[in-house]
């Protein structure tokens, strides 16, 4: 497991939450606090971050849900780089404005990598993505932001900084916060018929430039069953309705294109999350949902060696995935 395991558990939560009062006893707040911690049958607890091969990359993603909480108090994301020495993080939900100022106070939040921002310029504070590059990399890629404007509905869909491409020489790494229908379903329609439909015809447009594609984020939605907890409680709500899960098959898992769920390739079976509510304790509890994912084009199945979610990790309401490849 990671050397600095309890870091994560601890160290994410506000101090007032993790000292005792100061007589020296916890209060009953603070030990309904504590009950936060995972149990020990985390299904990471004896992952150990592997040494890259020749030739191979590794991915990370992560919804943060807020660069400001989840930074407050310690350096979160250098532990993670730290940890897992990844060639690039994807973030996702990173909610910091578009001023200078607020870019500048987290690009060197970890050493060794460049940072890029995409925040939304329409609503200060809200949705945005970001990825740290590897310096050994940083000169070998592109980055670029938003979908083109040759793709059909990029201009309803460009402007809450929702996507951010990086180009390696043999494939495309596509960081991705798609949008939340809405607790009252208000964007269902929005996300099933103008942004899935840009989403898909932009990745297409990727893989007709001869590279693989990978695709990664907070994709909102659980696919199938198994992605989620309590799928007969939850089929109208936002993530799981038939509408989005019907949307998401016409891209994903879908003859027709050649897209694949990397980590439900490999792991067929495996029931586990990739996001927990933060009421009821329900991480604690292990009762989420399975949001955040890897999704290649079909020729990326023989090039990967693992995904792994790395639950181990807190300080959000999602945790890190990771992927290893073959790259150029």
């Amino acid at each position: 497991k990671p050397k600095n395991r309890d870091i994560f558990f601890h160290a994410t939560m506000p101090p007032k939450k993790r000292a005792a009062d100061s007589d020296g006893k916890q209060s009953k707040k603070q030990k309904t606090e504590e009950k936060q911690i995972p149990p020990s049958h985390s299904r990471v607890t004896d992952y150990t971050p592997v040494d890259l091969k020749d030739g191979e990359v590794k991915l990370v993603s992560w919804n943060v849900n807020g660069l400001r909480a989840l930074q407050k108090d310690m350096n979160i994301l250098q532990e993670l780089a730290s940890q897992e020495k990844p060639t690039v993080i994807g973030l996702q939900e990173v909610k910091i404005g578009a001023k200078s100022s607020d870019l500048k106070l987290f690009e060197d939040s970890i050493k060794g990598y460049t940072a890029y921002f995409n925040p939304c310029s329409v609503k200060e504070g809200y949705s945005g993505t970001g990825v740290y590059i590897d310096d050994a990399w940083k000169d070998k890629v592109k980055v670029t932001m938003d979908f083109p404007d040759s793709i059909k509905g990029a201009a309803d869909c460009n402007g809450e900084g929702r996507c951010i491409t990086v180009e390696f020489e043999d494939f495309f790494f596509v960081n991705t916060y798609v949008p939340n229908a809405g607790q009252k379903l208000d964007r269902l329609e929005y996300r099933t018929e103008t942004w899935d439909p840009a989403m898909f015809a932009y990745l297409q447009s990727l893989e007709e430039k001869g590279k693989e594609v990978i695709w990664t984020g907070d994709l909102n939605c659980a696919h199938h069953e198994i992605d989620i907890h309590n799928p007969k409680g939850n089929k109208k709500t936002a993530g799981f309705t038939p509408q989005e899960r019907e949307s998401f098959s016409t891209f994903v898992e879908n003859e027709k294109t050649g897209f694949i769920d990397i980590h439900r390739t490999l792991h067929p079976k495996e029931q586990a999350f990739t996001y927990w509510g933060y009421r009821g304790n329900l991480r604690y509890r292990n009762m989420g949902w399975r949001l955040d994912y890897w999704i290649g084009s079909k020729g990326t199945k023989d090039k990967v060696s693992s995904s792994t979610i790395l639950d181990s990790y807190w300080g959000s309401d999602h945790c890190p995935i990771s992927l290893i490849l073959q790259a150029k």
